[in-house]
């Protein structure tokens, strides 16, 4: 028996909105491509995270396209009241961002 029969409350839940999960094949060409420019940009190897949010990739995802996410900031303020990022990460995505772009561009 849960918390709300046996307290006598009742409980209900309305969803407001919903999503499907997605994953890319992080092992396709058009990310390992994006990788190698982010990692040398960078000097580093690009971190692989997963999302608590939704992002619009969902619909290029949907459709075959592979897609990817990519910026600075603090993923659990992402998309809330005084989300914040650094200026210096901001200049790092800005490069790095392009050095994927690039690599993507020399690479298909």
């Amino acid at each position: 028996m849960d918390y709300a029969q046996s307290s006598g409350y009742e409980v209900r839940i309305n969803e407001h909105y919903i999503t499907d999960s997605i994953i890319e094949n992080t092992e396709n060409q058009f990310y390992r491509l994006f990788r190698t420019g982010l990692g040398e940009a960078l000097g580093s190897e690009p971190e692989l995270v997963l999302s608590p949010g939704t992002f619009d990739m969902r619909f290029t995802h949907q459709a075959g396209i592979p897609s990817l996410n990519y910026g600075p900031g603090i993923l659990e303020e992402s998309h809330m009241n005084d989300e914040k990022i650094l200026i210096n990460d901001l200049k790092k995505s800005i490069v790095g961002f392009a050095a994927g772009l690039y690599e993507i561009a020399r690479g298909l």
